[in-house]
């Protein structure tokens, strides 16, 4: 009897060791295919292809560029501000949005107002700096 005993706790330590290492690998695998905007940050702010939410950090002449906002801790709406701006000037453009939740806000950038260079866009909630992404905007051709 004692033997069967042995033989059982053997046997329950092993599943749950087993069930340990089935959860925890489950568990990575989420976290390597993560979704985007990245759940860590309270807002996110990026630039996309208009039609898509894919982070790029550079847009073409002739490619629509959209400026995403995500609040991830509001479920109702969050009223923002987006400014950009092109590095070494002194000039910005800024448009005024609601995030209303769980929708992405949008702000259409391309038009004939943006100039080629490098910019900065800046996002903000209450007056305050909640995210920043540089952006480059180039000739369709790259010259």
């Amino acid at each position: 009897m004692v033997l069967r005993s042995k033989h059982l706790l053997v046997v329950a330590v092993a599943v749950a060791a087993l069930a340990i290492v089935v959860a925890s690998a489950s568990g990575s695998g989420k976290q390597a295919a993560a979704t985007w905007p990245p759940q860590k940050y309270r807002y996110t702010g990026w630039l996309s292809p208009s039609g898509g939410d894919r982070p790029l950090h550079a847009v073409a002449e002739g490619d629509g560029a959209v400026l995403n906002f995500d609040d991830q801790a509001s479920l109702g709406s969050t009223k923002y501000r987006v400014c950009w701006s092109r590095v070494g000037t002194g000039t910005q453009r800024c448009a005024k949005s609601v995030v209303r939740y769980p929708r992405l806000g949008r702000v259409s950038i391309v038009g004939p107002h943006l100039r080629f260079g490098r910019y900065l866009a800046r996002w903000y909630v209450h007056g305050r700096v909640v995210a920043s992404w540089p952006f480059l905007y180039s000739p369709e051709n790259g010259r």
